[in-house]
Formats: structure tokens, C-alpha cells, sequence
């Protein structure tokens, strides 16, 4: 199963790769409009549970709630950047997290270890992007001044 979601994780990298390559902020804006839903689809999920008294995890409850609050945050950044501007970036971003949404949820209510693997994939993925964006940017800066 890890595999399985190590190619699904690798295919959104690589896709955004290709088709933002010279457009940062709307590449951000799409891969923080996907970072989001497993906390949307987790959140839904231990709802679900409450609700039909399977169990009660207040705390879950707020850690994804904070998860999605932080990526929140993440996503007006980029929208305050004008990654959002273009119809088709905000067209292909909330499709694809819709997909992504009904793919989670299920992930998450029969092998709750996967769904959580597949967020540190893909956090751990933006994060690496981001760095190495930044650190390149920063060193072609420096380089410039020399």
C-alpha cells in the first residue's frame, strides 16, 4: 500500500512540476489547495464516528482542525500572491482536491496508518519543494550581488 501511495504522491509532484514549472505561486496555490483535504477528509471521518457513537477523540478533533488552520494560512499567502489568479489554476486545484478528498476518506476509515502516511508524504514533499525553491532563489540572489 506504501508503495501504491508513494507513486500517487510522486505523480501530483511531478505533474505540478510539469505544468507550473515557471509559475511558482500558483503551483504553491494548488499543492496547498491538496494539503488541506486530509485534514477535511479526516476531520469528516472522526465526525462520522462521533456521531454514530463509534468514539469520541476530542483531541484528533483538534489537531486536524489546527492542521487545517495552518493550512489555511498557507493557502491566503499564495492567494495574497496572486496564485490564484488564473481560472484555470483554481479549476484544476479544487478538482483535484476533490478527487483527493473521496480517495482519503475511505484510506482513512479502513487503514487509518495509510491515510496518515500519505500527509507526511506529501507535507514532507511541499516542504521539500519549498526549500529547495527558496534556497535556490536566496543562493541565485547572492550569486547575482557577487
Amino acid at each position: 500500500m506504501k508503495v501504491v501511495i508513494r507513486f500517487l504522491v510522486g505523480i501530483l509532484v511531478f505533474v505540478t512540476d510539469i505544468l507550473y514549472r515557471d509559475r511558482p505561486y500558483p503551483r504553491f496555490y494548488v499543492l496547498e489547495t491538496i494539503a488541506r483535504v486530509p485534514y477535511f477528509a479526516y476531520l469528516s471521518v472522526l465526525h462520522l464516528y462521533e456521531t454514530v457513537g463509534y468514539w469520541r477523540k476530542a483531541d484528533w478533533l483538534k489537531v486536524h482542525f489546527a492542521e487545517t488552520w495552518n493550512e489555511l494560512h498557507h493557502l491566503l499567502i499564495m492567494e495574497s500572491l496572486g496564485g490564484n489568479n488564473a481560472w484555470g489554476d483554481r479549476f484544476l486545484a479544487q478538482h483535484l482536491a476533490l478527487a483527493y478528498y473521496w480517495f482519503v476518506v475511505p484510506l482513512y476509515m479502513l487503514f487509518p496508518p495509510y491515510a496518515y502516511y500519505i500527509t507526511v508524504l506529501h507535507n514532507c514533499g511541499i516542504c521539500c519543494i519549498l526549500l529547495l525553491k527558496f534556497t535556490h532563489c536566496s543562493t541565485l540572489k547572492s550569486s547575482a550581488r557577487d
